[in-house]
């Protein structure tokens, strides 16, 4: 898939990412409904072990009906130090607050 970015200084971006995991809404041993994927960067700096990265993102419902997002990255590579951490914190902040507000407005 491609993913498209806008930083936080206006700055867009691209990249390519694959699909590495999917699990649609099921309810776990705990009673909670939930729902995750996973996605990896792809391109030459993967390849070539210079930075690799994946994002978890997933749902879990309460039960007082009320839903949680969650997202983690995880990096690897040797360059993996290089990877600009504040402002990919500050994406996903930026993009959390969006689909809040997307799927409240639903």
């Amino acid at each position: 898939m491609k993913l498209y970015v806008k930083w936080a200084n206006g700055k867009e971006d691209s990249s390519d990412e694959i699909v590495t995991d999917t699990k649609p809404p099921h309810v776990d041993s705990a009673g909670y409904k939930r729902a995750h994927w996973s996605y990896r960067f792809d391109g030459y700096l993967h390849y070539f072990g210079l930075v690799r990265a994946t994002r978890y993102q997933w749902l879990e419902q309460q039960s007082d009906g009320t839903t949680n997002y969650h997202t983690r990255e995880e990096f690897s590579g040797t360059l993996r130090n290089f990877v600009p951490l504040a402002d990919v914190q500050n994406g996903f902040e930026r993009q959390t607050k969006a689909l809040k507000a997307c799927a409240e407005r639903k």
